[in-house]
């Protein structure tokens, strides 16, 4: 194989390889996915952007490869070094996220818990029977004779809550 062959090989095993790493956090992330998403995506547009601006510079693109190319060389150690930063501080975050929905959780009580999981299998069902409009009336009467109980639980919750301590 060739020298160049090989050159050409590496970036590609390398890619793959980060690809394979990027599907794995992904895959750790319990609540801050869609971050990771965006910010691939945003990449990927500007990646294009670039590859499209690079291809139309015309008679500056030897410039452009050359300061690419002194870019790179800079750069390149400090990204190694530095470019799983982000992946891990997401961690980090998702993981308080993860605390914070478990502690608010231990707090909540079973009936708002039962509750707000009708609810989300009622909306899922309006959504997938198509009958969003004709649901609206319900909803309104279902609302508004329901909404006095929740207000007297959420206030006792609140009273129960203000007299235990947190921790």
């Amino acid at each position: 194989m060739t020298a160049e062959a090989q050159s050409e090989s590496q970036p590609q095993q390398q890619l793959a390889g980060e690809n394979v790493n990027n599907n794995q956090n992904v895959q750790q992330l319990k609540y801050l996915q869609f971050v990771q998403f965006a910010t691939i995506h945003a990449l990927m547009r500007c990646a294009i952007l670039y590859s499209y601006a690079k291809e139309r510079s015309g008679p500056l693109k030897t410039g452009v490869d050359t300061v690419e190319e002194a870019v790179k060389t800079v750069i390149g150690p400090v990204y190694d070094k530095f470019h799983q930063v982000p992946v891990e501080l997401l961690k980090y975050v998702d993981r308080k996220v993860d605390e914070s929905v478990s502690e608010l959780d231990r707090h909540v009580p079973t009936n708002v818990k039962n509750v707000s999981t009708q609810a989300r299998s009622f909306v899922t069902e309006v959504h997938r029977a198509g009958v969003v409009e004709s649901a609206s009336g319900l909803a309104k009467i279902v609302y508004s004779k329901y909404e006095p109980k929740a207000e007297v639980y959420a206030a006792r919750e609140e009273r129960k809550q203000e007299s235990e301590p947190f921790l």
